[in-house]
């Protein structure tokens, strides 16, 4: 039998906030082993986009 312990990183937005990584919005996010905090940043709720917002070249 293998015993193995891992760590998870999790990363929780401020209230009013959630995290983005441009592609992605979340209030919580469980970071893989690839993945960097550095990658993720905090933006008001706000301004998340929505279907309707047009895409500008």
């Amino acid at each position: 039998m293998t015993q193995k312990t891992i760590e998870i990183k999790v990363l929780t937005a401020s209230d009013g906030m959630v995290l983005t990584n441009g592609e992605t919005y979340s209030t919580q996010v469980y970071l893989g082993i690839h993945d960097s905090p550095d990658n993720w940043h905090e933006i008001p709720e706000a301004d998340i986009p929505t279907a309707n917002d047009e895409e500008v070249s």
